[in-house]
């Protein structure tokens, strides 16, 4: 509602009849139905947006798990073995910020990298900073900490998405 109310003037395209009866008192006047409202890759990619559970390149798995404390994330490589810990952890960075961003991921966020030796985990904070710094929030990525976990902060401007879908 808040975007309808920022964009007073723009047409809102809804594909679902029902779905238009129910914002009828709010949005009279504003709706168009159009069955084609969505392109249906899109659909799918928003679908999964309400999973805590994110594929990865190379068959690789995110889990997320908001918490009042912190979001944390594992990562699980199990299908992947065959790929360098270093090089599959790496190769996941991209699509892990992405996530962070297309599900409004804020506040303290932990991320568990997958089969990395302590010594190999401090390698993925430039390659994690360099992913955020695309980010109009500006996370911080702190660094490791000394459970092994990558440390971001990230504004919290309005909340995550499985909060706002109440998932």
């Amino acid at each position: 509602m808040a975007l309808c109310q920022r964009t007073p003037d723009a047409d809102i395209l809804i594909d679902d009849h029902a779905l238009m009866a129910s914002l009828r008192p709010w949005l009279e006047g504003r709706m168009r139905y159009n069955n084609a409202a969505f392109d249906p890759v899109l659909e799918d990619e928003i679908a999964t947006l309400s999973d805590p559970r994110t594929p990865l390149p190379h068959g690789g798995v995110m889990h997320i798990a908001l918490t009042p404390a912190a979001t944390l994330i594992d990562i699980d490589a199990a299908a992947a073995s065959h790929i360098a810990p270093l090089t599959l952890n790496i190769a996941f960075i991209p699509e892990i910020c992405r996530q962070i961003r297309l599900r409004n991921l804020s506040g303290g966020i932990l991320v568990d990298f997958a089969g990395l030796k302590p010594a190999a985990r401090a390698k993925l904070t430039a390659p994690l900073r360099a992913a955020l710094a695309s980010d109009p929030l500006r996370p911080v990525c702190l660094g490791i900490s000394h459970l092994g976990f990558a440390e971001i902060t990230r504004r919290r401007i309005r909340p995550p998405l499985a909060e706002t879908l109440r998932i």
